[in-house]
């Protein structure tokens, strides 16, 4: 079995809904596993016709399972996850209603069901950005470390998915020296470390998050990227200039205004797919030694 058997893909009808579908059918594709179709409609109506309202091509609905609901999108979405045994929602960040918006900050870059569907679905979440541009299929996945918890959930898990689409790992680590923390960033405001005792530091972060994982896994790792500076700007250098990748994102708290900054940045200045993992309730204690993205 491959890490994700079982995706769903809520649609509006709207083009910016319609372009997860892509990318869902794909990872489908290639990860041979079921692909759900979630819409939430007034009424019922024949498969085919829906499908082409919710702009669905042809070519994919052979492959497709679709489900018709009259409950409020974010509760369907959720309730159909555990359904149908879900091990991935696929969606944009925003649907129709961010079409017809004129003014955006980045506070609206995750519309209310992607921000309900984030916080509250049990199973990881694959965001088409706003600004998303399809280019499949990847190469890379991108990890952005700090030494928190849930980024070696979201290691681990990137490191499976890699094993399972054939695609290499690139691990960034942006150390801050102005980080008033102890751990990483804090040995970043010394002048050698970013060449001594740092990277032993980063390694040894890698390696903490895979000791459970096959070997096959753990070699999908075949970079560590270590930067110094504002840490959303190279992020955002680094998932630009890499455009056939997705980015695996572990994170916790909630997407609520004035909160997750780091994150809504992300997610508001990159074309590619972000996959969000969320801290894994066996966790029950965290090390905090960089920036989080909540």
């Amino acid at each position: 079995m491959t890490t994700f058997s079982s995706l769903l893909v809520p649609l509006d009808g709207s083009p910016m809904a319609a372009r997860s579908l892509e990318c869902a059918a794909w990872l489908a594709q290639r990860l041979e596993a079921r692909l759900h179709v979630l819409t939430a409609i007034d009424g019922e109506r024949p498969p085919r016709d829906e499908l082409r309202r919710l702009r669905v091509s042809e070519r994919h609905w052979p492959h497709i399972e679709i489900h018709q609901t009259s409950d409020p999108p974010e509760t369907a979405i959720i309730e159909a996850a555990a359904r149908y045994d879900v091990r991935l929602v696929v969606m944009s960040a925003r649907g129709e209603s961010f079409e017809r918006t004129e003014h955006r900050d980045a506070e609206q870059v995750v519309g209310h069901v992607a921000r309900s569907v984030i916080e509250q679905c049990p199973v990881p979440v694959l965001l088409t950005p706003p600004r998303y541009r399809e280019v499949l299929p990847w190469e890379r996945l991108i990890v952005p470390v700090s030494g928190a918890w849930a980024c070696e959930d979201a290691l681990a898990l990137a490191a499976g998915l890699a094993c399972d689409l054939d695609v290499a790992v690139k691990v960034v680590h942006v150390a801050n020296p102005s980080a008033t923390d102890e751990g990483l960033d804090l040995r970043a405001r010394y002048s050698d470390a970013l060449h001594h005792e740092y990277p032993g530091q980063l390694d040894e972060l890698v390696m903490r998050a895979l000791p459970l994982l096959p070997v096959k896994e753990r070699h999908r790792i075949q970079s560590v990227y270590l930067r110094s500076g504002d840490v959303l700007d190279r992020l955002l250098e680094i998932v630009k200039g890499d455009r056939n990748s997705a980015v695996v994102v572990g994170w916790q708290g909630t997407l609520s205004s004035g909160r997750a900054g780091l994150l809504k940045g992300l997610i508001g200045g990159v074309a590619s797919p972000l996959l969000l993992v969320r801290r894994l309730a066996r966790r029950l204690s965290q090390l905090n030694t960089g920036e989080e993205f909540e």
